[in-house]
């Protein structure tokens, strides 16, 4: 019915040659995002394990109060003078 048109070869065997060529092909191309990603992790890895060491290393001597306060948004009438007095009770008890 409709003639065959293959763009930018020769002939019909040429294009089917050529996308054999770059079938054999796909399964490096899936190894390779498999390396990819894996490299990714590791790396991703190792610098979480570093990061973790230096800050574990830095703060041996200290124990860390974290101050979970609303200072912002709705809860900010309340929460402002109680973030003030935590931070104020901290810095009494570092005090003594």
């Amino acid at each position: 019915m409709f003639p065959r048109v293959v763009f930018g070869y020769n002939s019909a065997s040429e294009a089917q040659d050529k996308h054999l060529a770059f079938s054999t092909l796909q399964p490096l191309g899936d190894n390779l995002m498999k390396l990819r990603q894996l490299a990714l992790a590791a790396t991703m890895a190792a610098v979480g394990l570093t990061s973790a060491v230096v800050t574990t290393a830095a703060t041996a001597a200290e124990q860390f109060f974290p101050a979970l306060v609303y200072r912002t948004g709705a809860y900010a009438p309340n929460g402002a003078p109680f973030a003030n007095g935590y931070i104020d009770y901290l810095k009494l008890t570092n005090s003594l």
